[in-house]
């Protein structure tokens, strides 16, 4: 009897020890009816749980779901140092009153105008629900370093959601970042180039995925960076581009006990806010259709923020056309729009051919550049490969080499082509082109 008891004592522990639920370290995650947040102990200051369920709300150091525990991510603690968290959702009021004053706070303290400062507010908004945006948003801000330029990235780390303002980062200093944590990159170092530079602009659009110890690390996050020069990335990433210019007053002057009070009061409010506009967001329909993408896409992703408010949609809209004109213009003026200009010229031709050759459509080409006064000639060669990066075949038509057929799926693919950029012909060729009329009334 005694030999089976002291049998049974010996098993138990790995009887237990089988038997024992998994924890699972978490810097926070979203369910489909409720979701866990790393929050700040106000007795302790280690970070803690906060659960969000159909049920109930808690804090607690472990939170069960189903067959597994939950329980605080072990962050270094220099990130632990650095970031803001809150310590337990307060009342936030109405999301437009929230906007109004986080945008009164911008301009305060960094001397943003109006338009600037909706929407730097509405970028805040987006680091608390970046999880369900289709993309991350980006802001870029310019200006000489100045108390407006050196107080901004302060005041947003007080505000966004897991913020970290870095001097200087690079793509490995991309690839540690914790999974699941979802930081706000706020970026301040000379120049963003090469690799860095284009797994931002990948971040910013959405979807894309990096290689990182045989799995993948999503680049989904929001971004801001603080620069003296303009347009560091290409027309294509969906990044806004803030001017901060000298305020007509003094800003008013952050030190670490109006920090820590902002800090207090907004990430509170910010918490609560994601806690009730989480879903709300995720089913957004919220579009802007007459901007260019990826204007389109930012106002997608910060409008979506405030589905309540159909009139901070519109304002957000109307700040955002400034740059969407600017990435038309750009556009309008690129390689790729003077090669559709070019077969656009062939294709609104009364005699138009059933074929036009690669050498042609550059000799034509070269002339728009010559009258624009470009001093440049693009080889054949060169205008093929650009002809097959928008999506046209090139082919052996006779003896005098590669061309296209100018078959009608070809002059509807141009046509909307020549929208997207867009090129000014297409305009000017309105009246006397069904697919032009077409086009301009859609």
């Amino acid at each position: 009897m005694s030999k089976k008891i002291v049998s049974r004592a010996r098993r138990s522990p790995r009887l237990a020890s089988r038997n024992r639920i998994p924890l699972v370290p978490t810097a926070g995650a979203v369910f489909t009816d409720g979701l866990i947040e790393l929050i700040r102990s106000p007795d302790t200051a280690d970070l803690t749980l906060f659960l969000v369920d159909p049920e109930n709300t808690t804090i607690r150091s472990r939170v069960r779901i189903g067959s597994r525990t939950f329980v605080p991510a072990k962050l270094d603690p220099t990130i632990t140092r650095a970031m803001r968290f809150p310590e337990k959702p307060v009342s936030h009021g109405s999301v437009g009153g929230m906007v109004e004053e986080i945008s009164k706070l911008l301009s305060r303290h960094s001397g943003l105008n109006d338009r600037s400062a909706l929407i730097t507010a509405l970028f805040v908004l987006a680091s608390w629900v970046i999880e369900v945006l289709p993309s991350g948003p980006q802001v870029r801000f310019v200006g000489s370093t100045r108390a407006e330029m050196v107080q901004l990235p302060r005041l947003l780390a007080c505000l966004c959601r897991h913020a970290v303002a870095l001097a200087e980062v690079d793509a490995a200093g991309l690839f540690s970042l914790p999974v699941g944590l979802y930081p706000t990159l706020m970026i301040r170092q000379p120049r963003l180039k090469g690799r860095l530079r284009w797994l931002l602009d990948a971040a910013s659009l959405g979807g894309f995925y990096t290689m990182r110890n045989g799995g993948l690390l999503d680049l989904h996050t929001a971004i801001a960076t603080f620069s003296e020069s303009s347009d560091e990335s290409s027309p294509a990433a969906a990044v806004v581009e803030i001017p901060v210019t000298v305020a007509s007053l003094q800003p008013a002057l952050l030190g670490v006990r109006v920090e820590d009070e902002i800090a207090r009061e907004f990430q509170d409010k910010l918490l609560s806010y994601r806690v009730n506009y989480l879903n709300k967001v995720n089913a957004s329909t919220f579009d802007a259709p007459h901007l260019a993408f990826p204007m389109r896409q930012v106002a997608r992703c910060l409008g979506a923020c405030v589905p309540d408010d159909p009139e901070l949609q519109s304002a957000l809209v109307a700040a955002l056309e400034d740059r969407d004109k600017y990435i038309r213009v750009e556009r309008s003026t690129s390689l790729e729009a003077v090669v559709i200009e070019a077969l656009l010229s062939y294709l609104h031709d009364p005699e138009r051919r059933a074929s036009v050759h690669v050498g042609e459509i550059t000799d034509r080409l070269n002339e728009i550049l010559r009258g624009r006064g470009a001093n440049r000639d693009l080889k054949p060669r060169r205008v093929g490969s650009i002809l097959r990066a928008l999506g046209f075949e090139t082919r052996d038509i006779d003896s005098a080499g590669r061309g296209m057929l100018l078959v009608e799926a070809v002059n509807q693919s141009v046509h909307r082509l020549a929208w997207q950029f867009p090129v000014p012909s297409v305009r000017n060729g309105t009246e006397q082109c069904p697919l032009c009329q077409e086009m301009s009334k859609a």
